[in-house]
């Protein structure tokens, strides 16, 4: 079975004759949209981080003219890895990046204070265990302050989207895997990194607002939250090093991302490629223009809002698509393993 994309998957639950009729078309289409503005959204908040960079570091002011600068680089770069292939162009960005994040995380680690650092982390596991069946149903229904809705839902509904798509992408880079490493390496992987990245990075801010280097709400109300997130890397020993490193890793990390996004985006479009070829270069580079359009257009809409109602509009749908995807998978795990 070639799963290339979401419809493919559901062959088990629904039948081929579904699959591959209406009903997949629709599942299809309704993660081709959802996707899109995903990526747009991605785009849309990591590209005032960059422009922030290169204001504190070149003094260039940040303009919707500068933001659409950049996301036009990354579409060109993009390109670049594009024409270089799967093995080539993808893995050596990613490698870049991958070796980059370690470093940087390394060097915080050091110069902000190793020791309060892990006392931070093993206080956040236990506040974490402690609090998680409340997170889990919190609402905030009588306070009415709006957190749960404004930012919870909207970043399930983000992590709902990129599920299949990174599902598909990843699956075809670990060929040659067994599913039980795939599951254990991202399950533990992804778990493990991410209690890194913000125990680190976390860590960080607070010790510079509780040294009183930095006022982070001053610096959110007056300049916005990418502005705050620079100056907590310039607050660091060595600034101009530290910002050029944030500067190039932020770079390369939304490169990779359209990368895989375009890549997916052109495997689940192109009903004449099958499992082990690779798009056409012009498809892919063509999805990383459009996506790169929808990321300037949410960004001349201005503010947040606009960000947060593409990403739950998008992942509402896909939400019931996971469920089936999900289901899809069981009964034809079922089916194999009773075959072995």
């Amino acid at each position: 079975m070639d799963v290339i994309r979401p419809s493919s998957t559901l062959v088990p639950l629904v039948g081929e004759k579904h699959a591959k009729g209406l009903f997949g078309t629709i599942v299809d289409n309704f993660y081709l949209v959802a996707l899109i503005f995903a990526m747009g959204t991605s785009l849309g908040l990591a590209t005032p981080l960059v422009t922030e960079c290169m204001q504190w570091l070149f003094g260039i002011p940040h303009t919707l003219q500068l933001d659409a600068i950049i996301i036009t680089c990354w579409i060109i770069l993009n390109a670049i890895c594009v024409a270089c292939g799967l093995q080539k162009g993808v893995r050596i960005a990613s490698d870049v990046r991958s070796y980059l994040s370690f470093l940087m995380l390394g060097w915080v680690f050091i110069v902000s204070g190793a020791s309060f650092i892990m006392n931070y982390f093993t206080d956040s596991v236990g506040m974490l265990l402690m609090h998680l069946p409340r997170m889990l149903f919190y609402t905030d229904a009588i306070g009415k302050g709006g957190f749960p809705q404004g930012w919870t839902v909207f970043y399930w509904a983000w992590w709902v989207i990129y599920a299949i798509q990174m599902s598909i992408f990843l699956a075809r880079i670990s060929r040659g895997r067994t599913v039980r490493e795939l599951c254990f390496g991202m399950v533990m992987g992804l778990t493990a990194s991410t209690w890194i990245l913000w125990t680190v990075l976390g860590s960080n801010t607070l010790l510079l607002m509780d040294k009183n280097i930095l006022n982070i709400p001053q610096l959110i109300e007056q300049h916005g939250v990418a502005r705050a997130i620079i100056e907590t890397w310039a607050a660091l020993p060595l600034s101009t090093a530290t910002m050029w490193g944030f500067f190039i890793l932020c770079f390369i990390a939304t490169v990779t991302l359209i990368n895989a996004c375009s890549y997916t985006l052109a495997m689940s479009t192109c009903r004449e490629v099958r499992d082990g070829e690779e798009p056409p270069l012009l498809v892919r580079i063509g999805w990383s223009v459009l996506v790169g359009i929808i990321g300037i257009v949410l960004l001349a809409l201005g503010g947040l809002k606009p960000i947060q109602t593409a990403i739950i509009a998008g992942g509402c749908p896909l939400f019931f698509v996971n469920i089936m995807v999900t289901l899809s998978f069981i009964k034809d795990a079922k089916v194999h393993w009773k075959d072995k």
